[in-house]
């Protein structure tokens, strides 16, 4: 029905050292979504975090993902940092 991968990351030493989960992906298929499953494996991988002495959590959203987004807001997370991208252009 869905899967969440995460890992311990401490950030570069000149940030303050919080030890972090972070949540590399949470995917729910298609038809599963919007019944709860998303919630029970960010519970899960939050669980394991905690147990990983992690004192945060960490992850990113596309922009678009409105669901994605209301989920995680529901569950606590904030927006504290934005990743901004800019396309290569080619040597004309």
């Amino acid at each position: 029905m869905g899967y969440v991968g995460a890992e311990v990351q401490t950030p570069p030493p000149i940030f303050q050292q919080v030890r972090e989960c972070h949540i590399n992906e949470l995917f729910v298929r298609a038809d599963a979504r919007r019944q709860g499953v998303a919630s029970k494996l960010l519970a899960k991988v939050e669980h394991w975090g905690r147990s990983h002495n992690c004192k945060q959590f960490d992850l990113n959203v596309d922009t678009e993902n409105q669901g994605a987004k209301a989920l995680f807001e529901t569950e606590g997370y904030d927006i504290t940092r934005y990743n901004m991208k800019k396309p290569v252009e080619s040597d004309k």
